[in-house]
């Protein structure tokens, strides 16, 4: 049977350090047929679990080391605190409140309300996991472009901004993040851009398809310095050298210790 197309199931033993986590362990294998239900791949299942080790441990800083109330507004709270720098962790706690509200396990708790433009970005989360099928990092990333520019519209104090949108508002956006990006990573904040007026189009809070007039700018090959040069152009550069700098060269490199030239 041809296995390179069926990847084996991640399944921890019963020993493993993961059955021993409180509220995790004991709902584990049901956790993990729930993430193939998802349709999450292997690999994603396997590095979720392991953000939830990293989870657990600043949860139980909240709860104590049982954990013992905790409540969907503490995985929310999690969300928060991890997004940005650690969007694997943000990603394990946004689908462990999935699996928890679906299954009932914990209750949903009192928290702070939750701003409008989180809730934009949890639908259009859903929608790229559920409909798009990307991948937890690429999703993270497109939310925390997409953060950036709900912030410059100032959706939070006028959420129906977005349907008044115009093209002259996403430009003003784009020259700002200009301002802090080069034009490799404008492509993706373009492209964040692109993929979540595309939906405001589709769900109809947007009359007009902005996402069709958007530029993406223009990247050329080569324009960059390479990270590293072809051995033969590197011996080819030393051999146009004069041999004394040659030579005293290579003896400081294979010597590691600085190496007077006399004058």
């Amino acid at each position: 049977m041809n296995t390179k197309h069926n990847p084996k199931k991640f399944c921890p033993g019963p020993q493993s350090r993961y059955r021993q986590l409180p509220v995790i362990g004991p709902v584990l294998d049901d956790l993990l047929t729930w993430f193939r239900q998802q349709r999450y791949a292997e690999s994603t299942i396997h590095n979720y679990i392991k953000a939830v080790s990293r989870l657990i441990r600043w949860l139980q800083t909240l709860r104590g080391s049982a954990l013992g109330g905790l409540t969907q507004a503490d995985l929310l709270l999690a969300y928060s605190h991890f997004r940005g720098p650690h969007s694997d962790v943000a990603a394990a706690a946004r689908a462990l409140g999935r699996f928890f509200r679906e299954r009932q396990l914990i209750p949903v708790g009192e928290s702070e309300p939750v701003p409008p433009s989180e809730h934009r970005l949890d639908s259009f989360g859903s929608y790229l996991q559920d409909v798009r099928g990307l991948a937890p990092s690429t999703i993270e990333g497109h939310l925390s472009r997409l953060r950036l520019f709900l912030q410059f519209l100032k959706y939070d104090e006028n959420p129906s901004v977005i349907q008044t949108l115009d093209l002259n508002q996403i430009e003003m956006f784009v020259r700002k993040a200009a301002e802090t990006n080069n034009r490799f990573s404008l492509q993706h904040v373009v492209a964040s851009l692109r993929a979540f007026l595309r939906h405001q189009y589709a769900e109809g809070i947007l009359e007009h398809s902005l996402h069709e007039q958007i530029d993406t700018p223009r990247t050329y090959r080569l324009e960059q310095l390479p990270r590293a040069l072809p051995w033969e152009q590197v011996v080819t550069t030393l051999h146009r050298l004069p041999r004394a700098w040659r030579a005293t060269r290579l003896h400081a490199a294979l010597s590691s210790r600085p190496i007077r030239i006399a004058q």
